[in-house]
């Protein structure tokens, strides 16, 4: 008797404690679901906002090979949000398709980025990243290869791996397309207008077979130019992959003072009036996505105070990203981000 009473005690403590096992799991697996549902219904309500921009928030950033470094040495993460209730600053980094291991998405960055409260800018290029190489010589990353399927295994993991980051991206992809200094550009390496719009839904569209909804997809042509290789900077509109498949839109543009062989010293509205006029029939919040003003015969202080005044001309234009050189040309002050800095 007394040995079957103690076998039942045992029956149920081990019950019991099967029983606290169990809740305790199945309450951690509900939490951690609940956790992510709510990270995840809260990170498609800030890339909602992100598309749909509120009016009182301008968007900054930098990009080049040291952005997060100079975001910490400048302590730009004053700046960041501006007691806004979304991020409002892009930190950047170039990314070529170059097959190897830095053309995988890169967490270290990301998480980073996203560490420091800002969003990650990526400017995606499909070429092997080499300066040395001329476009026409990297024929294999012709807009028509891209269509044909020749890229889609490294594409749908990219765009995999941006899903398993999970907060939102700002994807620069195939930027400066009506230039001839990229192998994608329109005209270099037999590339038609209609290849870029194809090529771009093709990407944009296998983004979206991965469930990938939290990269934002930013179109940017370079400024309109002359010479040679402007033929297609007043045609916009004939490389417009469609409202459906872009979130913003953009332009490159600097003042080169003389800091390379344009010597060409501009102020701001002189420098983005002609792209700001062709970009605002999108109705699309616009980017200033790749610009600064050179330091080398220029007064870059002055220039600097006349950009801001001049930025209220130019409403729809809701973030400017400044790129900073290697070689130091194009500097990054800390003036460029100094508050108030809204339309």
């Amino acid at each position: 008797m007394k040995k079957k009473k103690v076998q039942e005690v045992s029956y149920v403590k081990y019950l019991f404690g099967f029983t606290l096992v169990l809740f305790i799991f199945v309450g951690t697996w509900v939490w951690k679901f609940y956790q992510t549902s709510v990270s995840s219904q809260s990170n498609i309500l800030l890339v909602s906002s992100l598309i749909n921009p509120p009016d009182k928030i301008f968007f900054q950033g930098i990009t080049g090979t040291h952005s997060l470094r100079t975001f910490r040495s400048l302590h730009l993460d004053e700046l960041n949000s501006s007691g806004n209730q979304i991020p409002s600053f892009f930190l950047g980094r170039y990314q070529s398709w170059s097959q190897d291991e830095l053309a995988k998405a890169d967490f270290v960055f990301l998480e980073q980025v996203h560490k420091a409260g800002a969003i990650p800018y990526i400017s995606w290029e499909p070429w092997s990243g080499s300066r040395l190489a001329t476009p026409s010589s990297q024929i294999a990353y012709r807009l028509a290869n891209i269509v044909r399927g020749d890229f889609d295994s490294y594409i749908h993991t990219y765009a995999s791996d941006l899903k398993k980051f999970g907060y939102p991206v700002l994807l620069r992809f195939a930027h400066e397309m009506n230039g001839d200094w990229y192998p994608w550009g329109i005209d270099v390496n037999s590339n038609t207008s209609k290849d870029f719009v194809d090529a771009w839904r093709h990407v944009h569209d296998i983004f979206i077979s991965e469930g990938a909804i939290n990269v934002l997809w930013l179109w940017a042509p370079n400024e309109p130019f002359g010479g040679k290789n402007g033929t297609n900077s007043a045609k916009y509109s004939t490389f417009y992959p469609g409202d459906s498949y872009v979130d913003w839109v953009g332009f490159s543009a600097y003042n080169w003072g003389e800091a390379r062989e344009f010597n060409v010293n501009r102020s701001f509205s002189t420098m983005v009036s002609k792209a700001y006029d062709l970009l605002v029939p999108f109705r699309k919040p616009i980017m200033l996505a790749e610009s600064n003003s050179s330091i080398t015969g220029v007064d870059k202080a002055d220039w600097i105070k006349n950009m801001k005044a001049d930025l209220k001309k130019f409403p729809l234009i809701r973030g400017a990203i400044w790129y900073e050189s290697d070689d130091g040309s194009f500097s990054i002050e800390k003036e460029l981000f100094l508050v108030p800095f809204v339309p």
